[in-house]
């Protein structure tokens, strides 16, 4: 019992951990080096060997992992294993900041995914995600994962008033 109790506390710290699939993918990446997996890049040409661990990325939001079997593959064949990691949200475009009124400041976003919108209004939100910044060669950005872990803003519904049709759904 105390081992499927600690495995089931891993599991939702992991969870906890990861609010974006760069979150999932960084943890994971980091799991797997642990685990003896190589980081082999999508671009390249791969050498690999039997009874070796790998596993590629791509855009680092996406992670795909196997063990080259021992044995012939037309004798022993393969299994796959897979998993999603993202899921709908909100994304926050690129120089979001619109300042209203000189009062408050409204994040410009875009809809990503297949969200189920009034869930989203009037609950305290955080933010998470990666944000990617000017490093010191143009060419190659630095880019740093975000985590904001208590709530910071709002998406407001509107009053009744002004619409008169919420109830019959956003």
């Amino acid at each position: 019992m105390e081992k499927e109790l600690k495995f089931a506390q891993n599991l939702i710290d992991y969870i906890y951990d990861s609010p974006t699939a760069y979150h999932a993918v960084a943890k994971a990446k980091e799991d797997l080096c642990k685990a003896g997996f190589v980081e082999i890049k999508e671009e390249e040409k791969w050498d690999l060997k039997k009874g070796n661990k790998y596993f590629v990325t791509k855009n680092d939001s996406a992670l795909t992992a196997f063990v080259v079997g021992n044995g012939e593959i037309e004798e022993s064949g393969f299994k796959i294993i897979g998993a999603h990691t993202d899921s709908p949200s909100f994304r926050i475009k690129p120089k979001p900041e619109m300042v209203v009124d000189k009062v408050y400041v409204k994040l410009n976003t875009e809809v990503y995914g297949g969200p189920i919108l009034n869930t989203w209004m009037d609950r305290p939100l955080s933010v998470a995600g990666r944000v990617t910044l000017r490093g010191e060669n143009i060419l190659y950005p630095e880019t740093k994962l975000v985590n904001i872990k208590k709530p910071i803003m709002i998406i407001p519904n509107l009053a009744i008033h002004m619409n008169r049709n919420i109830n019959t759904g956003i």
